[in-house]
């Protein structure tokens, strides 16, 4: 059983605003509250089902036109990102790179069965993984796990930088950020029905939309999510952070900076 399966709509309201995001068909399979076995620990089940509406509906406006079967895995991919960081934000970078290597050799055997002992983790990305790779192209597979791979190598240097207390110049900064922000490795999803050749996955022209569409999506994410990291003390992997201590600004010059470089980026 997968760890995570659609429910009723909460209310009509809720069918009511989805009506203009996706087609019929889609409806079911993007539901936004999702049920977690419980092979999911508790205290991340709860604050998992408080964000499903939220999560479910950026998958929604991610992956608009992918087939129905596709956006749900679309959707279990946002909270693999979600449970995984959950796990990994608090740890150190050795207790990160054990994690990280169980994914990993999860997603390399989908088919085999994890160890009772070992991190949850390990499980819950096998079960998506398994999921995904029934309709998924060949092509797409691999493109998903190359990325996947750069990003929870990612995460292990942010666990590294955080363990050690290191704040980055901007420009370190963003290169670590483009990875852990997880956008490039959620683009697979988007070919997943499609034979796409690295030739066109790795043309020049879509790189650059996708690392364009990247630093968007980091600018965006930072300078909302900068007051809530700094209250949790783990403001140091954000930019915000990066641009007050190598300009000398406060934090207000900091989101002027961050914007001013957001519109640059859209130009």
């Amino acid at each position: 059983m997968s760890l995570l399966k659609p429910l009723r709509s909460a209310s009509n309201t809720t069918k009511s605003r989805d009506q203009f995001l996706l087609p019929q068909k889609h409806r079911r399979a993007s539901s936004p509250e999702l049920r977690l076995q419980s092979i999911v620990p508790g205290s991340i089940r709860q604050i998992l089902l408080t964000r499903t509406v939220i999560i479910a509906r950026l998958s929604i406006l991610i992956y608009p036109n992918v087939p129905r079967e596709h956006l749900r895995i679309g959707c279990d991919l946002s909270n693999v990102y979600f449970i995984v960081d959950e796990y990994t934000d608090i740890e150190n970078a050795a207790v990160t790179k054990e994690m990280v290597d169980i994914v990993l050799d999860a997603i390399r055997n989908p088919h085999k069965v994890r160890p009772e002992c070992e991190c949850i983790l390990g499980e819950i990305v096998r079960q998506f993984w398994a999921r995904a790779i029934r309709t998924a192209s060949l092509p797409s597979q691999r493109h998903f796990i190359e990325t996947f791979t750069t990003y929870l190598g990612a995460i292990v240097v942010e666990a590294l930088d955080r363990e050690q207390g290191h704040c980055r110049s901007i420009d370190n900064y963003l290169k670590l950020r483009r990875d852990t922000c997880a956008v490039k490795s959620s683009v697979p999803m988007c070919e997943m029905g499609m034979e796409l050749p690295d030739d066109v996955f790795y043309h020049p022209v879509i790189v650059e939309l996708v690392d364009c569409i990247t630093e968007l999506c980091l600018i965006d994410n930072d300078m909302i999510s900068y007051n809530r990291e700094q209250a949790t003390g783990d403001e140091n992997h954000n930019l915000i952070t990066a641009v007050m201590s190598e300009l000398s600004v406060d934090r207000s010059g900091a989101m002027v900076w961050a914007a001013h470089y957001h519109a640059e980026v859209q130009k």
